[in-house]
């Protein structure tokens, strides 16, 4: 890791320490996660926001160039995967918003003057990439249609091979990332937003622990925590909107927040209490909190640090080690339809 990204993760470990109350930092960490594993998920929020903002936006056109001035079926189906992209993040919005949570980067860019048309939605590479997957991987494709999980409408037989698409895919980006730091990064993050956003990871490894437990039902009241978008009264004073985008943790807290009894106890609602709080440092650090400079630590972050910083990083911390090549019984189907209902309901 570079040095530069080495004291980057210094300040953050200080911004924790100095932001927050003693008491209220020692309680959080009693639970499963480390701090050094904290820090890191920090690191990986810093970086994504720094990537985002680094990447050129450009029209459809620009991605879709040929038959620009004709509808042509390619163009068109790419249009329609936008809209139904927006419509998901219109949704995503509205859910906050009911919250009290105001996200204003979900909302959709108005398309009402002949001026606005002409210029088209701008999008970034890697907003390009998660739509094309979503067109060309079965599985995303049945998961924002809402089909995954129903078996009169994806049989066991499609799951299976729709998850073996899905490993495939993952598999390629998990080489195409050693190619260089840029690939590196892009796929690194790629992997993190597909995984957080459609959860088929923290799915399977929740599919398995009940197969383990030999159990058909879990309370989602256990595991929402690990991969929900909530709005909760902190132990700060304050109401925080969270969302656990925390994908390697969340799976070592399966273990933890699923009890092998499956009873509620005094040490579960403590370490569920932490991980929330955990999540709430989160929230803070990456919109709350500014320096003395005016700048917000992650705005801090993205002027300080390059392509070749975050690349160091994750070779170091390698996101793809929350991938699972899947081993899919009808059972373990069964289960992971079941986990994909309950946490995308």
């Amino acid at each position: 890791m570079t040095n530069n990204m080495e004291r980057m993760r210094f300040e953050i470990a200080r911004a924790i320490i100095t932001c927050f109350p003693k008491d209220y930092i020692e309680m959080a960490f009693v639970g499963g996660v480390s701090e050094k594993e904290f820090v890191d998920e920090i690191v990986v929020e810093f970086i994504k926001y720094a990537f985002d903002n680094s990447q050129e936006k450009h029209s459809l056109r620009y991605y879709v160039p040929y038959g620009v001035d004709e509808n042509t079926d390619e163009r068109m189906i790419y249009t329609r995967l936008l809209k139904y992209c927006q419509k998901y993040r219109d949704q995503e919005y509205d859910e906050f918003k009911r919250k009290g949570v105001d996200i204003e980067e979900l909302k959709a860019k108005s398309m009402q003057t002949m001026d606005e048309k002409k210029e088209g939605y701008s999008i970034t590479p890697m907003q390009y990439f998660e739509m094309t997957n979503i067109h060309d991987m079965t599985a995303l494709k049945a998961f924002v249609e809402n089909r995954l999980s129903d078996v009169k409408k994806v049989s066991n037989t499609s799951f299976k091979e729709m998850l073996e698409d899905y490993d495939r895919n993952v598999e390629e980006w998990k080489e195409k990332r050693l190619e260089s730091d840029y690939n590196m990064v892009f796929y690194s993050l790629a992997f993190f937003t597909i995984d957080w956003k459609y959860g088929f990871e923290f799915a399977y490894m929740l599919a398995k622990k009940m197969e383990q437990l030999k159990v058909k039902e879990i309370d989602k009241n256990f595991f929402s925590i690990l991969c929900a978008r909530m709005t909760i009264q902190s132990f700060l004073g304050c109401e925080v909107g969270i969302d656990s985008r925390m994908i390697k943790p969340r799976q070592k807290m399966i273990d933890i927040l699923v009890p092998e009894d499956l009873k509620w106890s005094n040490d579960f609602e403590v370490d569920q209490r932490c991980y929330a709080e955990l999540l709430v440092i989160m929230a803070q650090l990456n919109n709350g909190i500014k320096l003395a400079n005016g700048n917000t630590l992650r705005e801090q972050f993205s002027k300080e640090t390059t392509m070749e910083d975050w690349a160091s990083f994750f070779k170091d911390y390698d996101m793809f080690g929350a991938w699972h090549k899947k081993e899919l019984s009808n059972n373990r189907i069964r289960n992971m339809r079941k986990v994909l209902n309950q946490i995308h309901k």
